[in-house]
């Protein structure tokens, strides 16, 4: 007897040591049977709520605070661990009255006894403050993007100008003749198709034009087909260039991989690539022999580690990058540009875009030479 009091009070010694110590943790840890009912919670964290004690949540179920998509998450892993006893983890965002929200990374664990799980040991760390972090960098590199989308949005303004005005002048002379020619049914029938068809020239630039210039957050990654992003982005570019009596010379390989990506923010990098290219051919020195300013746009698939890739190539025949320049290229706000000419986002934004899709923005140029940046994407796998 006196030997069954003395483990009896051993026994309260250690568990009154083991609650001290998991009560002094800032994880939530909760013991859970094998039905999935609360045996022991440590206490409620973040989400505590005035009036309840960890102690009321016994004999409750552990999902008593989950709805939806969560909820079926969690339902999976719990059942998992106890089939296999293997470790699993997951993400739950819990909800107080007040709506204030609460994200947890939830460590789910078996506690295996004769061979069987007979309980599982919850661990959740409260990780709010890194996901609000997350959430405000996206929505500051979204802002970021923005900014230097409407940036190039004005490098384009005058060009896309004129090249609506050459239509809309085409349209009221089409228009002058069928007043003049009233009577004349297939006269008029035929600038009527000549005034339908510069309309549809004038919509699909206006069309492109805001597409790009529209927010990204109407736009969801899908697979897309990489020519018609080249080609509907040389369609804004395109005046752009001659204006400035800049020849583009464009290659694009036949059957291309199609990548998973956001359409608008892949046209956006390639709009600030030829955009830079022309500024260095503007900034160069006079060429010689009156030899003409050319930018080269590639696009073709190459392998990499078994993996198929797509890279976009934009070279230019400018004064090149200086090897500590090019050290810095990609930093945000650092410009090679008179401040008047650029804010320094724009490779920034680029280089991010890339990295959001699992690619990369590289360099390559020579003093005196030019430069090349590499756009390479991963291609998409279609199932």
């Amino acid at each position: 007897a006196l030997e069954n009091a003395q483990l009896y009070d051993d026994l309260q010694r250690s568990e009154a040591k083991w609650r001290t110590l998991v009560k002094g943790v800032p994880d939530i840890i909760t013991l859970i049977d094998d039905r999935g009912l609360i045996e022991f919670i440590n206490h409620l964290g973040a989400i505590a709520v005035p009036g309840l004690e960890p102690e009321r949540l016994v004999g409750m179920p552990s999902t008593m605070a989950m709805t939806g998509e969560q909820l079926g998450e969690y339902q999976r892993c719990f059942a998992e661990v106890l089939a296999h006893a293997e470790l699993r983890e997951l993400e739950v965002e819990f909800a107080q009255p007040n709506s204030d929200k609460f994200s947890y990374q939830v460590r789910l664990a078996p506690i295996t006894v004769g061979g069987r799980v007979t309980k599982v040991i919850s661990i959740g760390t409260d990780v709010t403050a890194r996901r609000n972090a997350e959430r405000e960098r996206s929505t500051l590199e979204a802002q970021l993007r923005q900014q230097q989308r409407l940036e190039s949005v004005g490098t384009l303004a005058s060009g896309v100008a004129h090249e609506i005005n050459n239509p809309v002048q085409g349209i009221m002379n089409y228009a002058d003749l069928i007043l003049a020619r009233a009577d004349d049914a297939e006269q008029v029938r035929e600038f009527a198709v000549e005034i339908s068809n510069e309309s549809q020239r004038v919509a699909t630039i206006v069309r492109n034009l805001l597409a790009f210039s529209r927010g990204e957050h109407e736009h969801n990654p899908e697979f897309a087909d990489v020519r018609r992003i080249i080609e509907t982005t040389l369609s804004l570019i395109h005046a752009v260039l001659r204006k400035d009596e800049i020849q583009l010379d464009v290659e694009i390989a036949d059957s291309l991989p199609r990548v998973h990506c956001r359409a608008q923010q892949i046209q956006q990098v390639i709009m600030n690539l030829i955009t830079n290219a022309r500024d260095a051919l503007n900034e160069a020195p006079a060429r010689a022999n009156g030899a003409s300013k050319r930018i080269r746009l590639s696009a073709h698939r190459f392998e990499r580690e078994d993996q198929v890739w797509l890279r976009i190539s934009v070279q230019d025949e400018g004064p090149g990058i200086p090897e500590a320049m090019r050290r810095r290229i990609f930093d945000p706000f650092y410009t090679t540009k008179r401040h008047d000419k650029g804010t320094g986002l724009g490779l920034a934004v680029s280089h991010g875009i890339a990295v959001d899709h699992n690619g990369s923005l590289t360099v390559e140029s020579e003093v005196g030479v030019g430069s090349t940046f590499h756009l390479d994407l991963p291609a998409a796998i279609v199932t």
